[in-house]
Protein backbone atom coordinates (compact mmCIF):
# COMPACT_ATOMS: atom_id res chain seq x y z
CA UNK A 1 0.00 0.00 0.00
CA UNK A 2 1.02 3.80 -0.81
CA UNK A 3 0.25 7.18 -0.94
CA UNK A 4 0.54 8.59 -4.52
CA UNK A 5 1.27 12.08 -5.63
CA UNK A 6 -1.80 11.55 -8.82
CA UNK A 7 -0.06 13.33 -11.17
CA UNK A 8 3.64 11.93 -10.56
CA UNK A 9 3.77 8.43 -10.81
CA UNK A 10 7.29 8.32 -9.34
CA UNK A 11 6.60 10.14 -6.02
CA UNK A 12 5.33 8.18 -3.52
CA UNK A 13 5.77 6.44 0.23
CA UNK A 14 5.45 2.66 0.58
CA UNK A 15 3.42 2.63 4.12
CA UNK A 16 4.71 -0.26 6.05
CA UNK A 17 4.60 0.10 9.92
CA UNK A 18 6.09 3.87 11.09
CA UNK A 19 4.97 6.79 10.75
CA UNK A 20 5.90 9.48 7.88
CA UNK A 21 5.62 13.31 7.65
CA UNK A 22 4.36 15.49 4.62
CA UNK A 23 4.99 18.71 3.82
CA UNK A 24 7.51 21.68 2.26
CA UNK A 25 10.33 21.23 4.20
CA UNK A 26 13.01 18.86 3.53
CA UNK A 27 13.37 16.61 6.57
CA UNK A 28 9.94 15.05 5.77
CA UNK A 29 9.51 11.81 4.84
CA UNK A 30 7.76 13.25 1.31
CA UNK A 31 8.65 16.55 0.45
CA UNK A 32 6.13 18.53 -1.41
CA UNK A 33 7.18 21.66 -2.61
CA UNK A 34 3.97 23.27 -3.74
CA UNK A 35 2.13 26.31 -3.37
CA UNK A 36 -0.46 25.92 0.17
CA UNK A 37 1.80 23.59 1.21
CA UNK A 38 2.88 24.11 5.16
CA UNK A 39 6.82 23.50 6.39
CA UNK A 40 5.19 20.25 8.26
CA UNK A 41 1.72 19.76 6.97
CA UNK A 42 0.56 15.99 7.61
CA UNK A 43 1.22 12.84 9.05
CA UNK A 44 0.50 9.46 8.19
CA UNK A 45 0.03 6.49 10.67
CA UNK A 46 0.20 3.22 9.88
CA UNK A 47 -1.79 1.17 12.75
CA UNK A 48 -2.25 -2.22 12.31
CA UNK A 49 -4.47 -2.25 8.97
CA UNK A 50 -5.63 0.93 9.76
CA UNK A 51 -4.08 4.19 7.86
CA UNK A 52 -4.33 7.10 9.78
CA UNK A 53 -3.95 10.91 8.28
CA UNK A 54 -3.52 13.76 10.67
CA UNK A 55 -3.39 17.33 9.86
CA UNK A 56 -0.82 18.91 11.55
CA UNK A 57 -2.77 22.77 12.02
CA UNK A 58 -1.48 23.23 8.55
CA UNK A 59 -2.78 26.81 6.96
CA UNK A 60 -4.64 25.74 4.23
CA UNK A 61 -5.89 22.76 5.77
CA UNK A 62 -5.86 18.83 4.89
CA UNK A 63 -8.74 16.97 3.05
CA UNK A 64 -9.94 13.77 2.22
CA UNK A 65 -12.36 13.15 -0.81
CA UNK A 66 -13.11 17.08 -0.80
CA UNK A 67 -13.63 17.19 2.91
CA UNK A 68 -11.41 19.20 5.59
CA UNK A 69 -10.59 16.81 8.03
CA UNK A 70 -9.97 17.98 11.26
CA UNK A 71 -7.49 15.36 13.82
CA UNK A 72 -7.13 12.14 13.27
CA UNK A 73 -8.91 10.32 9.79
CA UNK A 74 -9.04 7.00 8.99
CA UNK A 75 -8.16 6.35 5.01
CA UNK A 76 -9.59 3.77 2.92
CA UNK A 77 -8.36 2.40 -0.12
CA UNK A 78 -8.30 4.77 -2.97
CA UNK A 79 -9.46 7.45 -0.79
CA UNK A 80 -8.06 11.02 -2.55
CA UNK A 81 -6.13 13.55 -0.30
CA UNK A 82 -5.58 17.18 -0.89
CA UNK A 83 -2.56 19.35 0.86
CA UNK A 84 -2.55 22.54 -1.25
CA UNK A 85 -2.15 22.33 -4.64
CA UNK A 86 -1.15 18.67 -4.07
CA UNK A 87 -3.32 16.08 -5.09
CA UNK A 88 -2.52 12.16 -3.58
CA UNK A 89 -4.56 8.83 -3.62
CA UNK A 90 -3.90 5.77 -1.35
CA UNK A 91 -3.17 3.39 -3.69
CA UNK A 92 -4.10 -0.15 -2.49
CA UNK A 93 -3.46 -2.98 -5.34
CA UNK A 94 -5.59 -5.73 -3.08
CA UNK A 95 -8.63 -3.82 -3.11
CA UNK A 96 -10.84 -3.08 -6.64
CA UNK A 97 -10.59 0.35 -7.36
CA UNK A 98 -14.22 2.59 -6.47
CA UNK A 99 -16.38 3.62 -9.42
CA UNK A 100 -15.01 6.15 -11.88
CA UNK A 101 -17.85 8.35 -10.81
CA UNK A 102 -17.85 11.08 -8.36
CA UNK A 103 -20.24 14.10 -7.55
CA UNK A 104 -18.99 17.59 -7.73
CA UNK A 105 -21.15 19.66 -5.13
CA UNK A 106 -21.02 23.98 -5.17
CA UNK A 107 -22.47 24.83 -2.13
CA UNK A 108 -24.29 27.90 -1.36
CA UNK A 109 -21.30 29.83 -0.16
CA UNK A 110 -19.41 29.12 -3.06
CA UNK A 111 -17.49 26.10 -2.36
CA UNK A 112 -16.89 23.05 -4.19
CA UNK A 113 -16.07 19.45 -2.94
CA UNK A 114 -16.10 16.39 -4.39
CA UNK A 115 -17.63 12.88 -3.49
CA UNK A 116 -16.68 9.61 -5.02
CA UNK A 117 -19.45 7.39 -5.86
CA UNK A 118 -19.45 3.28 -5.43
CA UNK A 119 -22.72 1.52 -5.02
CA UNK A 120 -25.77 3.49 -3.57
CA UNK A 121 -25.40 7.19 -2.06
CA UNK A 122 -28.14 9.05 -0.06
CA UNK A 123 -27.79 12.63 -0.27
CA UNK A 124 -30.17 14.69 2.45
CA UNK A 125 -29.74 17.12 5.77
CA UNK A 126 -29.86 13.75 7.68
CA UNK A 127 -26.68 13.17 9.49
CA UNK A 128 -26.78 10.08 8.78
CA UNK A 129 -26.81 10.55 4.95
CA UNK A 130 -23.88 9.23 2.87
CA UNK A 131 -23.55 13.02 1.50
CA UNK A 132 -25.00 15.52 4.02
CA UNK A 133 -26.50 19.10 2.69
CA UNK A 134 -27.10 20.80 5.43
CA UNK A 135 -29.71 23.68 4.98
CA UNK A 136 -33.53 23.82 5.75
CA UNK A 137 -34.10 23.40 2.18
CA UNK A 138 -32.59 19.78 1.82
CA UNK A 139 -35.29 17.26 3.07
CA UNK A 140 -33.47 14.92 5.83
CA UNK A 141 -33.53 12.07 2.82
CA UNK A 142 -33.64 14.25 -0.56
CA UNK A 143 -32.28 12.23 -3.23
CA UNK A 144 -30.15 8.21 -3.95
CA UNK A 145 -28.10 8.13 -6.50
CA UNK A 146 -26.59 4.45 -7.61
CA UNK A 147 -23.58 4.53 -9.49
CA UNK A 148 -23.62 1.90 -12.62
CA UNK A 149 -20.53 0.84 -15.28
CA UNK A 150 -21.96 3.61 -17.66
CA UNK A 151 -24.30 5.96 -16.08
CA UNK A 152 -25.77 7.36 -13.04
CA UNK A 153 -29.09 6.44 -11.57
CA UNK A 154 -30.91 8.87 -9.51
CA UNK A 155 -33.80 8.60 -7.24
CA UNK A 156 -35.89 11.63 -5.63
CA UNK A 157 -36.78 10.31 -2.10
CA UNK A 158 -40.16 11.95 -2.04
CA UNK A 159 -38.19 15.24 -1.11
CA UNK A 160 -39.54 18.72 -0.32
CA UNK A 161 -38.13 21.38 -3.01
CA UNK A 162 -37.65 18.36 -5.54
CA UNK A 163 -34.69 17.29 -8.04
CA UNK A 164 -33.34 18.79 -11.01
CA UNK A 165 -31.37 17.17 -13.66
CA UNK A 166 -30.75 19.07 -16.44
CA UNK A 167 -32.95 21.86 -15.62
CA UNK A 168 -36.08 19.21 -15.68
CA UNK A 169 -37.74 18.67 -12.57
CA UNK A 170 -37.49 14.59 -12.15
CA UNK A 171 -38.79 11.65 -9.90
CA UNK A 172 -36.19 9.35 -11.43
CA UNK A 173 -33.72 9.34 -14.08
CA UNK A 174 -30.33 8.20 -15.80
CA UNK A 175 -27.25 10.82 -15.27
CA UNK A 176 -23.98 10.90 -17.05
CA UNK A 177 -20.58 12.26 -17.51
CA UNK A 178 -21.20 16.11 -17.54
CA UNK A 179 -24.79 15.84 -16.42
CA UNK A 180 -26.12 18.43 -13.89
CA UNK A 181 -28.27 17.91 -10.89
CA UNK A 182 -29.67 20.86 -8.90
CA UNK A 183 -31.23 20.64 -5.00
CA UNK A 184 -31.72 23.84 -4.60
CA UNK A 185 -29.86 25.94 -3.61
CA UNK A 186 -26.84 23.55 -4.12
CA UNK A 187 -25.83 22.69 -7.46
CA UNK A 188 -23.75 19.32 -8.73
CA UNK A 189 -22.09 18.02 -11.70
CA UNK A 190 -21.81 14.65 -12.68
CA UNK A 191 -18.01 13.61 -13.25
CA UNK A 192 -16.44 10.53 -15.20
CA UNK A 193 -12.94 9.74 -14.85
CA UNK A 194 -12.37 10.80 -18.34
CA UNK A 195 -14.18 14.06 -17.83
CA UNK A 196 -10.89 16.98 -18.34
CA UNK A 197 -11.04 19.77 -16.06
CA UNK A 198 -12.18 22.13 -18.43
CA UNK A 199 -15.30 19.84 -18.98
CA UNK A 200 -16.11 19.51 -15.15
CA UNK A 201 -15.59 23.69 -14.76
CA UNK A 202 -18.46 23.82 -17.65
CA UNK A 203 -20.32 21.65 -16.32
CA UNK A 204 -19.97 23.19 -13.03
CA UNK A 205 -20.52 27.25 -14.87
CA UNK A 206 -23.72 26.01 -16.41
CA UNK A 207 -25.13 24.04 -13.39
CA UNK A 208 -24.42 27.17 -11.34
CA UNK A 209 -26.27 29.40 -14.20
CA UNK A 210 -28.77 27.25 -13.50
CA UNK A 211 -29.52 27.82 -10.11
CA UNK A 212 -29.31 31.45 -9.85
CA UNK A 213 -30.68 32.37 -13.00
CA UNK A 214 -33.39 29.61 -14.00
CA UNK A 215 -33.41 27.52 -16.92
CA UNK A 216 -33.38 29.47 -20.36
CA UNK A 217 -33.90 26.90 -22.62
CA UNK A 218 -35.41 26.95 -26.13
CA UNK A 219 -35.85 25.12 -28.49
CA UNK A 220 -33.53 24.47 -31.43
CA UNK A 221 -35.10 23.64 -34.95
CA UNK A 222 -33.84 20.70 -35.02
CA UNK A 223 -36.57 17.56 -33.84
CA UNK A 224 -34.33 16.21 -31.29
CA UNK A 225 -32.10 18.59 -29.44
CA UNK A 226 -33.07 21.64 -26.92
CA UNK A 227 -30.37 24.58 -26.50
CA UNK A 228 -29.41 25.68 -22.93
CA UNK A 229 -26.67 28.53 -23.45
CA UNK A 230 -23.59 27.30 -25.12
CA UNK A 231 -24.56 23.16 -24.58
CA UNK A 232 -27.25 21.54 -26.04
CA UNK A 233 -29.07 18.34 -24.74
CA UNK A 234 -30.10 14.96 -27.30
CA UNK A 235 -32.68 12.65 -26.16
CA UNK A 236 -31.65 8.82 -25.08
CA UNK A 237 -33.51 5.48 -24.28
CA UNK A 238 -31.00 3.38 -22.09
CA UNK A 239 -32.67 -0.67 -22.15
CA UNK A 240 -32.13 -1.65 -18.53
CA UNK A 241 -33.93 -5.16 -18.78
CA UNK A 242 -30.11 -6.45 -18.44
CA UNK A 243 -28.61 -4.18 -15.89
CA UNK A 244 -25.17 -5.50 -16.87
CA UNK A 245 -25.11 -4.86 -19.90
CA UNK A 246 -27.79 -2.17 -20.59
CA UNK A 247 -28.24 -0.65 -24.11
CA UNK A 248 -28.39 3.50 -24.98
CA UNK A 249 -29.77 4.76 -28.16
CA UNK A 250 -29.27 8.53 -28.68
CA UNK A 251 -32.09 9.69 -30.29
CA UNK A 252 -31.13 12.02 -33.67
CA UNK A 253 -33.85 11.32 -35.66
CA UNK A 254 -37.63 12.50 -35.29
CA UNK A 255 -39.34 9.06 -35.17
CA UNK A 256 -37.94 5.40 -34.33
CA UNK A 257 -40.35 2.10 -34.10
CA UNK A 258 -39.50 0.05 -31.69
CA UNK A 259 -39.92 -3.69 -31.66
CA UNK A 260 -39.40 -7.35 -32.26
CA UNK A 261 -38.81 -7.56 -36.37
CA UNK A 262 -35.37 -6.48 -37.42
CA UNK A 263 -36.68 -3.66 -39.59
CA UNK A 264 -37.29 -1.85 -36.38
CA UNK A 265 -34.87 1.01 -35.64
CA UNK A 266 -34.48 -0.47 -31.96
CA UNK A 267 -34.95 -4.25 -31.92
CA UNK A 268 -36.24 -5.62 -28.69
CA UNK A 269 -35.47 -9.13 -29.18
CA UNK A 270 -38.40 -10.75 -26.57
CA UNK A 271 -41.41 -12.71 -27.39
CA UNK A 272 -43.56 -10.24 -25.10
CA UNK A 273 -42.69 -7.68 -27.91
CA UNK A 274 -45.19 -7.42 -30.63
CA UNK A 275 -42.98 -7.09 -33.98
CA UNK A 276 -43.79 -3.40 -34.40
CA UNK A 277 -44.96 -2.33 -30.78
CA UNK A 278 -44.31 1.30 -30.48
CA UNK A 279 -42.80 4.15 -31.99
CA UNK A 280 -41.15 7.36 -30.60
CA UNK A 281 -42.51 10.90 -32.15
CA UNK A 282 -41.28 14.45 -31.79
CA UNK A 283 -44.18 16.93 -32.03
CA UNK A 284 -43.04 20.63 -31.61
CA UNK A 285 -40.38 20.00 -29.80
CA UNK A 286 -41.46 17.29 -27.36
CA UNK A 287 -41.14 13.19 -27.21
CA UNK A 288 -44.16 10.94 -27.33
CA UNK A 289 -44.44 7.64 -27.37
CA UNK A 290 -47.11 5.74 -29.15
CA UNK A 291 -48.36 1.80 -28.78
CA UNK A 292 -48.91 0.78 -32.26
CA UNK A 293 -51.41 -1.59 -31.46
CA UNK A 294 -49.22 -4.21 -29.73
CA UNK A 295 -50.05 -7.28 -27.47
CA UNK A 296 -48.70 -6.44 -24.45
CA UNK A 297 -49.44 -2.52 -24.28
CA UNK A 298 -47.27 0.19 -23.20
CA UNK A 299 -46.49 1.37 -19.88
CA UNK A 300 -44.72 4.72 -18.85
CA UNK A 301 -44.36 5.12 -15.17
CA UNK A 302 -46.70 2.16 -14.68
CA UNK A 303 -49.49 3.67 -16.58
CA UNK A 304 -50.99 1.82 -19.81
CA UNK A 305 -51.07 4.27 -22.39
CA UNK A 306 -51.74 4.76 -26.19
CA UNK A 307 -50.01 7.87 -26.25
CA UNK A 308 -48.02 9.93 -23.73
CA UNK A 309 -45.48 12.98 -23.49
CA UNK A 310 -41.84 11.86 -22.02
CA UNK A 311 -40.37 13.64 -19.83
CA UNK A 312 -36.46 13.09 -18.16
CA UNK A 313 -36.52 10.08 -15.99
CA UNK A 314 -39.60 8.55 -17.19
CA UNK A 315 -39.85 4.96 -17.21
CA UNK A 316 -41.10 3.13 -19.95
CA UNK A 317 -42.32 -1.30 -20.16
CA UNK A 318 -42.97 -2.91 -23.37
CA UNK A 319 -44.02 -6.57 -22.06
CA UNK A 320 -40.63 -7.45 -20.22
CA UNK A 321 -38.60 -4.43 -21.93
CA UNK A 322 -37.72 -1.97 -19.47
CA UNK A 323 -36.46 1.40 -20.72
CA UNK A 324 -35.50 5.14 -19.41
CA UNK A 325 -36.05 8.07 -21.53
CA UNK A 326 -33.85 11.29 -21.07
CA UNK A 327 -31.74 13.69 -22.23
CA UNK A 328 -27.81 14.03 -22.17
CA UNK A 329 -25.78 17.47 -22.22
CA UNK A 330 -23.39 18.03 -24.99
CA UNK A 331 -21.46 21.14 -25.89
CA UNK A 332 -21.88 22.55 -28.83
CA UNK A 333 -18.00 22.01 -30.62
CA UNK A 334 -19.29 18.50 -29.80
CA UNK A 335 -22.19 18.84 -32.63
CA UNK A 336 -20.00 20.15 -35.36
Amino acid sequence: MKLQVKDRPNTYIVLSAKTYTLGRDKANDLVLDAGGISDFHAEVVREGDNIIIIDLLSASGTYVNGQRISGRHQLQAWDEVRLGEVELELNDPSVSRRSRWRLEIRHPDGCVTWHNLHGVAVLGRDADCDIVLDHELISRRHLELQAASNHVQLKDLNSANGTVLNGRQVSEGLAYSGDEITLEPFAAAIVGADTTQSELASAMDRTQLKAEEGDTSVFADGPHTEIVGESFRVAYLVDITDQSADQRHVLVNGEYTLGRQSSCDIVLADSSISKTHAALRVQAGQWFIEDLDSSNGVLVNGLLVKRSQLSQGDRIKLGRAELIFGFETRSRSQSS
